[in-house]
Order: structure tokens, then sequence, then C-alpha cells
């Protein structure tokens, strides 16, 4: 048993920060990912965003088209990066240093630090405003002090669980998954009266643009909302495990309940325009409003605690990226911090933003565009990567990642700069247009990086980056320079390669080697 582990054990709060996974720590299997990822999503949150779908003026069954393609592969595209945290067993953004340079990940890492931070902070958000609005249901109050309470103990849950760290987060939302998913199907036990159908069915389709509109939402809101921190969940997998299953139990676990419950969203809010008005300003309060009163109690505790484990989820790993960028503190102090910038994003939307959906619509398009572009460059990483991470040169920027990937680097800052060029206009044609390109377009570009092909007597070889042999040379692909006298090996500049081949015989020389290698 590893230093580490028995530390944590002893402690009952994880020590490890964003080092490297010791061989006897990686003790979880592919089924492990179903729990945090379900009970992170399965809240009645889902439901609310039925009434954000049918807001681009589509009609049902576009809209449940949009729900099952967005959320499935959303949470596919989470799976993927998944695979990384087996190969490499740190967080997620240390293994994008592969990609962007050690030093260069500082870029998409502050991206993901706020992008984290947002997140667990809108949860908490709701969580609180659910508070005040079911105790005023129940003619229990819920004005400021209802709000204040709410705030601090919902604050304190999510510090406390994420500083304790990993193997408490897991215990909790195994627990978690059964409590929120019993209320959940109570819920829509309770509330399938409120449906009509007839009106459901009736709304009027909508423009392609819409459609394509709300997909972008969905995606964004659902799967690419974690897609930055999906490794920091797979870093405790054995590095045996199968790529395919971390991939389908990250995908089932996280797309399950949303699909399902943003489909009954959409029912309800068709149903009901008053319900789905109800729900721009206060999403889980005024789902509650159509449940009977002795089951506010249970409705809301539910509702909280689904609400918590997903900020849990943000929170821990926004310790792990703020440890990344170079703030050297144990992990436990860095999640601390977060909690505090938590709590003052809760208390500024809940007691002075005007409304809800405006400040979180404007969180997602913002963050959709970038992080795309981040995703699609990591994605073409891991789909390339032929073997494991080099631990080492991941912290040094001296080895094989470098300090900086100025390709990478350029196609990322570049979205930025053509976003921000639009004088921030969250257009739903210029988002479209946006990332619907920048996946294929992050392989392309990791592609023209990584792949240096060349032909040698009819043969492609890919050539992979540096790394030192034993001789301390170092090697480039396949190609060298013979043995110097007295020294080690040397590469050949590709002017050499070239005054080489045209030398008399050259030619001659490499076909017979190629013929040699053939008949091998």
């Amino acid at each position: 048993m590893s230093e580490a582990l028995e530390e944590t054990r002893r402690l009952g709060v994880e020590t490890t920060g964003i080092e490297i996974i010791d061989e006897s720590e990686r003790t979880a299997k592919p089924s492990d990912l179903f729990w945090p990822w379900f009970a992170a999503n399965v809240s009645v949150f889902g439901i609310s965003y039925g009434s954000y779908v049918l807001g681009f003026q589509i009609s049902f069954w576009q809209s449940v088209f949009v729900t099952i393609v967005g959320v499935v592969l959303s949470f596919v595209l989470c799976g993927i990066i998944a695979i990384a945290g087996k190969r490499g067993s740190a967080p997620t953004m240390i293994l994008s240093r592969a990609a962007f340079g050690v030093a260069g990940q500082k870029v998409p890492g502050v991206l993901s630090w706020l992008v984290s931070i947002g997140w667990e902070t809108f949860l908490s958000i709701m969580a609180v405003l659910a508070t005040a609005t079911i105790f005023d249901q129940l003619g229990w109050g819920g004005g400021t002090i209802t709000k204040v309470v709410a705030t601090i103990v919902v604050a304190a849950l999510i510090v406390t669980a994420s500083v304790a760290g990993y193997h408490l987060i897991m215990k909790f939302q195994s627990i978690l998954t059964w409590i929120t998913g019993i209320a959940t199907i109570a819920y829509v036990a309770l509330t399938l009266g409120d449906v009509d159908w007839a009106s459901v069915t009736a709304i009027e389709p909508g423009p392609i643009q819409s459609v394509i509109g709300a997909l972008v939402m969905v995606m964004t809101g659902f799967g690419l909302g974690w897609i930055n921190i999906a490794a920091d969940w797979s870093r405790y997998q054995h590095r045996d495990a199968s790529a395919g299953a971390i991939v389908g139990w990250n995908t089932l676990g996280g797309a399950l309940a949303p699909t399902l419950l943003v489909i009954y969203g959409l029912a309800l809010a068709g149903s009901d325009p008053e319900l789905a008005d109800g729900i721009v300003n206060d999403p889980i309060g005024t789902l509650g409003t159509i449940l009977p009163t002795w089951f506010l109690v249970p409705f809301l505790i539910a509702a909280v605690l689904a609400l918590v484990s997903g900020a849990v989820l943000g929170i821990y790993s926004s310790g792990l990226t703020l440890l990344s960028l170079g703030v050297r503190i144990p992990r436990p102090s860095a999640a601390l911090i977060d909690g505090v910038i938590l709590t003052i994003g809760t208390i500024w939307v809940v007691f002075f933003a005007e409304n809800f959906l405006g400040p979180f619509t404007s969180f997602l398009i913002t963050l959709g565009v970038p992080l795309a572009a981040w995703a699609g460059i990591m994605i073409a990483d891991i789909a390339l990567r032929k073997r494991d991470y080099d631990e080492q040169a991941l912290f040094d920027a001296r080895g094989r990642y470098g300090a900086f990937d100025w390709i990478s680097l350029g196609d990322d800052g570049a979205r930025d700069r053509d976003r921000l060029g639009h004088g921030g206009q969250h257009r739903r044609g210029h988002v479209l247009e946006q990332l619907a390109g920048l996946l294929p377009q992050g392989v392309l570009r990791l592609q023209a990086r990584c792949w240096r092909p060349r032909l040698l007597g009819g043969h492609l070889v890919v050539r992979e980056p540096r790394r030192p042999d034993r001789a301390g040379a170092r090697v480039r692909g396949d190609v060298r320079s013979p043995p110097r006298r007295g020294g080690p090996s040397r590469v050949l500049t590709g002017r050499e390669r070239t005054r080489k081949s045209r030398r008399p015989g050259a030619n001659a020389r490499v076909n017979h080697a190629d013929r040699a290698q053939v008949r091998a």
C-alpha cells in the first residue's frame, strides 16, 4: 500500500494533488465511473432544460431529437477525454500539456478553471433559490434570512466533500445516486397528470437554424460543461482497463438521466406556458409548485443533494486545475479557495442579479467556443496517441512535449479573438458556425503537428516526437546518422538528408534496404 493511500485513510482527506497516481492506488474499475456521473446529472434541474430548448421556437419532436443527440454525443466526448486519465493517471489539465506544452497548458488551464468555478457556482445558486421558493410555499418564510442560511449550508456541504477528496466523493456519489434517483422517479409519477399531450404535439416546428442552436446549447449545458474535468475521475483506473468500457460507462452514467429528464421537461413546459416562464428565474423552485405539499420537503432535499453532488465534482477538479497553473499549495487548500469564490458568486447572483437565465445562457455560450476548440485538440491528441504519456515530460518543459505548442495555442486563441471580435454578441448562427467546425478542425491541426509523413520506398513513415535513446542520442522517427567516432549518433537535418540522397548509388541502397524489409 502506498504512503499517499495510507495517509488518506488515516486523515480521511485525499492528499494527492496533480502528481501521477501510484500503480498501487489504481484500483478503480470502468463501472465505477457510472456513479459519480449519474449522481451529478440526475438532478431535476435537467427537467428545466425542456423550457430552455422550447425557447428556441422548435417543436416537441425536434426538441426530442436535439436532446438525445446533444446529450449522448456530448458525454461520448467526455468519455474519450476520460481515456487520457487511464493512460496518464493524472488530472485532465496536466495531460493536456502533451498537446499544448508544459507552459502553454496554462492558457486552456485558466479557461478550465473559470468553467469549473462557474458551473459549481451556478449549481449552488440553484440550490439556494430552490430552498427559498419551497420554504415560501410551505409558509416557513423564503426571504433574505432563509437565503443566507441556505447559502451557508450549501457551500459548507460542497466544500467539505471536495476537501475530503476522491475516495469520499466516490462513496458519497454512490449513495446520492439512489436517493436522487428515487426522488426523481417519484416527481415524475406525481406530475404526470400535468402533461397535456395535445398542447405538446401542437407546437409548430422551427427552422433548421433554431434546431442547431438548441443542439449547441444542450451540448454545452451537459457533456461539454464537464469535458474539461473528465479525466480527473478516471485517473484511478488501472492501465489495463478497457478504453471502450471507460467511454461506455462514462456516457451511460452521464447521459442516461439527463436524456429522460429533459424529454419529460419538454412535455411539462409544452403543456403549461406559465410553468415554462417561471423556470426562467427559478428553475427548481418553479418545478416544485406543481407538487403536492407533503412531497415538497423530500423534493427539496433530493434536489439540493443532486445539485451539491454536481458542484462537488466541479470544485474538486477546479482545485486540481488551480494547482496545474503553478499555484503551490496543498490540494485541500486549493479546494477551500475555490469554495470561497463559489460563496461570493452565489451571493452576487442570489441577492443582486435581476434574473437567472440571462447570466446562465451568457455563461454557456461564452465558454462553448474556446472550450470546444480545446476539446477538439485534446481528443485528436488522444486518438493519435498509440502509447501512454511520458510521465516525466508532463512536468518538464525541456522534455518531449516542450514548453509551448504554438499550433494548438494559435488555434485556441484565434477562436477567442474571433468570438470577441463580434462584440461578444451571442448570435446563434455565429456560435453554430464556430462549434460545428471546431472538433474536426482540432483533429486536422493536431494531425498537421503530430504527423510528419514522408515516403521511403513506398512506405508511409510517421515521425514521432523526439525521445532519448539508451546511448543519449536524440531519435526522430527512423532516420539516424551513422555513429560518429568517439561519440553517439546524431539526427540528420533535412538538408543533410537531401544531400545524402543525391549521392551516386544512394537511391539504390535505399531501394535495396526497402526490398529486404518487404521480404522480411
